[in-house]
């Protein structure tokens, strides 16, 4: 079986294909993965027409606001009519209105061209369609109630037609509920024509929940009144909006102890399901989606289930998860209960959860059973209700305002509603020391945490009322009052998430009574009381109005709706027919252009674009990501770390310190960063590798239980140390349990879990693992070599059953004692130490180190087979489990040589939807081209509609139609005179090219040497590293680059302009080597190249793609066939090679010609060290010089320094001799290449410091 599998929850989640672990799963949560559900029966019908063609209840339902003549009636605005409908003027005001004679629950729309023919006598066919246009619904059919289709808080806007021909539907993601429809014209062709189809169902009832109510739907198959319920698959749908953060929607539980729970819990949506649970597997699963969500607007809600696959679909956003536990069918067959229990503190409800949902459902659909509908006919026994049945959810509607700047707001002048009334007279009726004086009601939404709601400028003081650092605070300042004025902050929450709260203050003298969402608070202030004025300052201050003082907070960011002072409602629906004047007197003046009607509030955080478990904290205009809880720092949506993947990595960009390091082995990917030793030595790597056998075996002789004094402590080098918890280091007794397997030890790794570390292990060259068993008494481990069940397994990442021990192969039954050549266990008839009878008290050990990476790390032990701790009379055992080691990176193996300019590689597209992070290593000789190319192919597809249009309102335009692109390339500037580093990019609005060197660093990327590139991108910002040099190109205080960049002007930013769509889409092949034009080619080679944490193999693409000009590996001859002889040293150009004879006692093109010199006997020669070398210091050299002579005596050489030390190589006899002096160590002198009377000497020495 297969299973996919995803790290994190809070984010748009990296996936991971494994195989289905038999020991243990986890839940995946995947938000946005195309899985395809089977559309259930209801949601089918509620997908088709519902009748506007041909159906005669709907011959009254069209209307407009104009039409041309008879024949382009609204009424001929029926799909596939003769003419459709054309309005006598074709502008902005015109609409195309629908009465649909009852509520309907609305999923699509479709569009068909108005009037078309063909004249002969003009210049050919033409006809009248719309190319785009918006839909508005209502609940009545007064024009100032219609609202616009909105999603995200953003007015949607559809594609009609683009010729005459064709029917073109549009998806409402988010259904409409409603019986009014308009249909409004934005851009059409020559004349506005249109003819139109709905698609959905008719809507049921509604339900009005108070909190005491609670519907019941049976499930008990045994009873006559019941409905059975599908166990494998079903579904669950609603429409709900509430004013409450937590209550109970859906429960039910089985009798098997399966359970079923939906609720909200601090405004988010919990799904709590148990398929079942086993001793193995624990089948509780729980899936959290949305947020705020008791803002009292409706929500949609579906909760589908296949088996084990579970969708969450909320508002139009879709969530997956795999549900954990092995069963795969439901088993609720007692019964589900709506809007609440009977008794809280059962499975499937959150222990915090202590509430019954109060608000409006509708639509509750569950398994094709509405709920709802049943209950009111009351013909099915199944369906019954505790309470009452409360429906007409539709409240009255509030016409929100929207203060979308500082300087935005509503000036009220002149309102006689201040005045004492009879509201007031009623409220303070029965405690007169608590008469209130002033009522002010309101409700309000924001992200921003200080704001100026409301403010009153009267006579010698002034009342402000808003929000300060996320809390309601009120301050009331009178002139001369002998008591210090103080806020009073109200409340202990914060108030600024994005939710609807409905505000109550009652002003009494020194007394204010707050009520925040029903929750009251009561605060003691001692103030005198004051008459407010009639002129109210509401979402911020007007300077030119009443009020001698200015208040301290700034205006109000947010939407605000019902307001009310002493019991007097602000109607703002006028506002929206231009009209001004109150009813109670007084006008409205109109500061900074504040949206009637409207409440754009979106919501950034949802779903969060922080990854890796970011905190996202949002304001009115923007989001920020708190990063301070992950390990991923390096950029602002904690999307990548500064971590390399592999102690090898920090290595090879000479971080030769050993010591802890974080390492992130797939770089953005799922897995999180975590903290290994790295031992780094001085040595290749060629070497470390295969002195890690040798090096791992001894540090077993390290180990606290071995005490021998012969054994010596050796340290290890060049590797990955991944420790185990210390616990595990000391031996671990069992007690008694006796049947095989029965005892579990759980092998930690210091807070890292297994999987991330086995992906380590895959990408290693080599790993190893000591595994250590004591037995005692007789406790056997293989129980060898009968065919018996083992006593003791271990159990490798993937959740396998292991049965070998020490350096034995996997499933080999045996221990290391019966696999080791020449050697044999203390008792040869068994495969285990352990295993051969012993008398009690008596001891024998199997150990030694796993070493097939496949496998590593250990999750766990089982044995069993002991009767006791004592290790004197009791069959007991003891286990150590080591370190996991590892040496090298495969990822630095994956090499492809790029050798012409054409040379290129071709991957699969990678979402680079929110970011981008890719890092690899090339080393070249030419100065410059394309490293990787990535583009789009569809310049249109991300903009579904156009965001932004002119001062008029009328013209749309459509955003910079370049594809976007991203391209990493290495070019030569005028400021260097070397190579670097490029980066280019276009993501619809903007063009952006960076080019990345330090002024005061000399750096060369065309050296033939190895270099290491990172460059990550967000919608955020910019994060580039090449070698150990960090860029930061769009932070303004990093001036260390040179910035070339280019804004697209496409459109002038006015109304209706939102943010700019930082996003790439970046949706063709990826090409390596060469740009997608196939110029401008790298010329070098190129490895570990890893895009958004996967590696891309570029070694497997040129094997098995070789038209594409590469090769797999370094195809350098200097490393291949090292033509440089003599210490002469090879440097790779892009077109060949050079033999650099500097160091050599030979020329010529290969270091193969011979230099020398016929000394005579008294001729010498002597060299000066340059003060440039002599300065250095030099504790090791290497002297190499070949001679011929038929002389049996002479001197070869002398040298001397300053400080009288000197060293003389001469000949004596047949001997060759040296003669050292204080501070010299001579350590090699021996004669090479024996031939024909010719010798070559070699001398090594050091200096003894």
């Amino acid at each position: 079986m297969r299973f996919l599998k995803a790290q994190s929850i809070s984010q748009l989640s990296y996936l991971a294909l494994q195989d289905d672990p038999p020991e243990q799963e986890d839940l995946l949560i995947v938000k946005g993965l195309d899985y395809d559900f089977s559309l259930e029966k209801s949601e089918r019908e509620c997908k088709a027409p519902i009748g506007l063609e041909r159906k005669a209840e709907f011959d009254n339902s069209f209307s407009a606001s104009s039409y041309s003549r008879s024949d382009r009636k609204p009424i001929y605005a029926r799909l596939n009519s003769q003419t459709g409908w054309q309005p006598e003027i074709s502008d902005n005001s015109q609409w195309l209105a629908l009465d649909l004679m009852k509520a309907y629950q609305l999923t699509g729309i479709a569009v068909q061209a108005g009037h078309w023919q063909d004249d002969s006598s003009s210049s050919g066919s033409f006809g009248n369609w719309v190319i785009r246009y918006r839909v508005q619904y209502s609940d009545s059919n007064t024009a100032s109630d219609f609202v616009d289709y909105t999603l995200d808080g953003a007015v949607q806007h559809f594609d009609g037609n683009h010729h005459p021909f064709n029917t073109v539907k549009q998806e409402f993601r988010i259904p409409i509920v409603s019986r009014y429809i308009r249909i409004i014209p934005e851009q059409w062709n020559r004349e506005i024509g249109l003819r139109v189809e709905l698609y959905g169902c008719d809507y049921p009832l509604d339900a009005i929940f108070t909190g005491k109510e609670v519907m019941i739907m049976n499930t008990n198959g045994d009873r006559s009144e019941s409905v059975p319920f599908d166990t494998y698959r079903g579904f669950i749908s609603m429409r709900f909006k509430s004013s409450r953060p937590n209550g109970l929607l859906v429960h039910g539980i089985g009798s098997t102890g399966d359970y079923l729970g939906i609720e909200l819990l601090r405004g988010v949506l919990n799904v709590n399901i148990n398929l079942g649970t086993s001793p193995r597997i624990d089948g509780k699963s729980q899936v959290s989606v949305g947020q705020s969500l008791y803002d009292s607007q409706w929500h949609w809600l579906n909760v589908s289930r296949i088996g084990r696959d579970l969708s969450i679909m909320l508002d139009g956003y879709e969530t997956y998860a795999r549900i954990n536990g092995s069963f795969e069918n439901l088993n609720i067959d007692t019964r589900l209960t709506f809007g609440g229990t009977d008794r809280f503190r059962l499975a499937g409800i959150s222990p915090e959860m202590q509430q019954m949902f109060k608000g409006c459902v509708e639509n509750l659909n569950v398994n094709n059973y509405r709920i709802i509908s049943e209950v009111q006919r009351k013909q099915n026994p199944a369906f019954a209700i505790k309470g009452f049945l409360y429906s007409n959810c539709r409240s009255e509607e509030e016409v929100p305002v929207t203060f979308e700047n500082f300087d935005s707001m509503i000036y009220i002048v002149g309102s006689s509603w201040t005045r004492r009334s009879t509201y007031l007279e009623q409220l303070g009726s029965g405690r007169e020391a608590l008469k209130p004086f002033l009522v002010v009601e309101f409700a309000f939404r924001t992200w921003e945490e200080t704001g100026l709601i409301l403010y009153n400028g009267f006579e010698g003081g002034y009342l402000q009322i808003g929000l300060y650092q996320s809390l309601i605070q009120v301050l009331i300042y009178v002139a001369n009052d002998p008591t210090p004025y103080r806020p009073a902050n109200i409340g202990y929450d914060n108030w600024n998430d994005g939710a609807w709260h409905r505000t109550r203050l009652e002003f009494s003298e020194n007394f204010i009574v707050a009520i925040v969402d029903e929750e009251t608070f009561a605060v003691n202030r001692l103030f005198k009381k004051f008459t407010p004025s009639q002129d109210f300052h509401f979402g911020g201050y007007n300077p030119k109005g009443t009020g001698q003082y200015k208040p301290e907070m700034p205006g109000f960011i947010g939407c605000v709706r019902a307001l009310k002072i002493n019991g007097m409602q602000l109607v703002l629906q006028s506002l929206l027919l231009g009209e001004t004047r109150l009813s109670t007197g007084g006008r409205l003046e109109l500061i900074g252009q504040p949206l009637v009607d409207q409440c754009p509030i979106v919501d950034r955080c949802t779903p969060n674009p922080c990854f890796h478990g970011g905190i996202c904290f949002q304001s009115w205009f923007d989001f920020v990501c708190d990063c301070t809880l992950t390990l991923y720092n390096n950029d602002k949506l904690c999307f990548s770390s500064t971590f390399l993947p592999s102690c090898e990595a920090y290595e090879f960009l000479n971080e030769t310190a050993s010591g802890n390091r974080y390492i992130d082995v797939d770089g953005s990917g799922p897995i999180k960063p975590y903290l290994v030793d790295c031992d780094i030595g001085q040595t290749a790597a060629a070497q470390r590798t295969s002195e890690a056998a040798k090096t791992l075996l001894s540090y077993l002789h390290s180990l606290s239980f071995f005490h021998r004094k012969s054994d010596k402590k050796i340290d290890l080098f060049g590797g990955t140390i991944l420790k185990t918890d210390d616990v595990h280091k000391q031996p671990k007794t069992m007690p008694k349990y006796t049947e095989p397997g029965s005892y579990l030890l759980d092998i930690g790794y210091r807070g890292v879990d297994v999987d991330s570390l086995g992906y380590l292990a895959d990408m290693s060259n080599q790993c190893m693992q000591l595994i250590f068993a004591r037995c005692y008494g007789g406790a056997k481990l293989l129980n060898t070599p009968s065919n018996n069940p083992p006593y003791v397994w271990w159990v490798s990442r993937q959740g396998y059953r292991m049965i070998n021990w020490g350096n034995a192969t996997a499933h080999s039954g045996k221990c290391g004692c019966a696999m080791t050549p020449g050697k044999q266990c203390v008792n040869s008839q068994y495969y285990c130490n352990c295993d051969a009878p012993v008398s009690a008290g008596e001891m024998q050990v199997d150990m030694g180190f796993l070493s097939e990476k496949e496998f590593l790390p250990v999750r766990s032990i089982k044995a069993g087979g002991t009767t006791g701790k004592d290790k004197q009379k009791d069959k007991t055992l003891e286990f150590i489990v080591g370190d996991m080691f590892c040496t090298g990176d495969t990822r630095l193996q994956n090499v492809v040589s790029f050798w012409t300019p054409r040379s290129a590689l071709l991957f699969p597209p990678v979402d680079a939807t929110y970011g981008l992070d890719i890092s690899f290593y090339f080393k070249t000789r030419k100065a410059g081209g394309v490293l990787i190319a990535m583009t789009g192919s569809d310049p249109g597809r991300k903009y579904n509609y156009p965001r932004i249009r002119d001062r008029d309102g009328n013209n749309f335009y459509t955003p910079n139609s370049d594809t976007d692109h991203f391209k990493i390339s290495l070019v030569k500037t005028d400021v260097t005179v070397d190579s670097v580093i490029e980066l280019s990019y276009h993501n619809g609005f903007r063009r952006h090219l960076y080019r990345f060197f330090r002024p005061n660093d000399r750096r060369v990327l065309n050296d033939g040497m190895w270099h290491y590139v990172n460059v990550v991108y967000t919608i955020k910002d910019v994060k580039v590293r090449i070698d150990n040099l960090f860029f930061s190109p769009t932070e303004p205080d990093d001036a260390l680059f040179v910035n070339q960049w280019q804004e697209t002007s496409f459109y002038d930013p006015v109304l209706l302009a939102t943010e700019k769509d930082e996003r790439l889409f970046l949706d063709d092949q990826i090409v390596v080597g060469t740009d997608t034009g196939e110029v401008n080619g790298f010329v070098g080679v190129m490895r570990a190249l890893m895009i958004n944490g996967n590696l891309l193999d570029l070694y497997g693409h040129a094997k098995y793609n070789p038209g594409f000009l590469t090769k797999p590996g370094d195809i350098g001859r200097c490393a291949v066939q090292k033509p440089c002889q003599n210490n002469g040293i090879c440097f790779e150009y892009w077109n060949g090679w050079k033999c650099d004879c500097r160091e050599s006692a030979f020329g010529g093109s290969l270091c193969t010609e011979e230099i020398g010199y016929y000394y005579g006997g008294n001729d010498v020669t002597v060299w000066t060290i340059p003060q440039t070398l002599s300065q250095k210091s030099m504790s090791t050299d290497t002297i190499t010089f070949g001679f011929k002579t038929d002389k049996s005596v002479g001197t070869l050489f002398l040298v001397k320094s300053d400080s009288g030390t000197s060293i003389h190589a001469f000949m004596s006899g047949v001997y060759n001799q040296s003669e050292y002096y204080p501070r010299f160590r001579l350590l090699e002198l021996a004669l090479i290449n024996l031939h024909c009377n010719q010798a070559e000497l070699q001398l090594k020495y050091t200096i003894i410091r």
